[in-house]
Formats: structure tokens, C-alpha cells, sequence
């Protein structure tokens, strides 16, 4: 049996103001179900400020 090396995450990541992308909050694959209403609080704890949210997958080393 093949052991991964890899493992899927999501990450919230903000641009404030055109300064590049930071990262805000790393979910696991347990954590799934949390990134929506995350996301949202986000979006409404800053209203009227030029900042914008996304949600992207990227794959890390597992460290066991």
C-alpha cells in the first residue's frame, strides 16, 4: 500500500488593498464544513474596507 506524502488543505487569504495575498486561517479536512461561516464573518467584520477574502486549496508535506 502507497503512503501519501501530501495532504489537502484550505486556507482562507486576504488582500488588503492590492498589497498581495496573506494567508488568514488554515482548515484541515475536518474543519471543511467551518470554512463557509468563516468566510462570511470575515466579509462582515470589515464592511466598506477595500479587502477581499478567498478560499484556495493547496497540498503540504505530511509531517508524521
Amino acid at each position: 500500500m502507497r503512503t501519501p506524502k501530501t495532504k489537502e488543505i484550505k486556507v482562507i487569504q486576504a488582500n488588503y488593498a492590492g498589497h498581495g495575498w496573506d494567508d488568514e486561517e488554515i482548515y484541515d479536512r475536518n474543519e471543511y464544513n467551518n470554512i463557509r461561516h468563516d468566510l462570511a464573518e470575515y466579509r462582515a467584520s470589515t464592511p466598506g474596507q477595500p479587502i477581499i477574502y478567498r478560499v484556495i486549496t493547496r497540498r503540504v508535506p505530511i509531517n508524521d
